[in-house]
């Protein structure tokens, strides 16, 4: 969640070749797969095995509540 910079960078060049990765952010300038609102994800729950978060929170006016919709879509044991 924050698509580009240097966290994405880092986190596509270290995972597996099979993994599926999905970038989002507010922006759609910042090119991520998938323009959504982190308060707001229109993913199922227990989506997900790990989300990565780099300087976004300070960006959000609800961070309690991007933080809650992570936490839903966080498979069981995600990280």
């Amino acid at each position: 969640i924050g698509s580009g910079g240097e966290l994405e960078t880092l986190v596509k060049a270290n995972l597996l070749k099979s993994s599926i990765i999905t970038t989002i952010d507010f922006d759609e300038s910042r090119n991520p797969d998938v323009v959504m609102d982190v308060t707001n994800l229109k993913f199922e729950d227990k989506s997900f095995d790990f989300v990565f978060m780099l300087e976004v929170l300070e960006h959000v006016p609800e961070p309690t509540k991007a933080l809650s919709e992570v936490h839903r879509c966080l498979k069981n044991g995600g990280k």
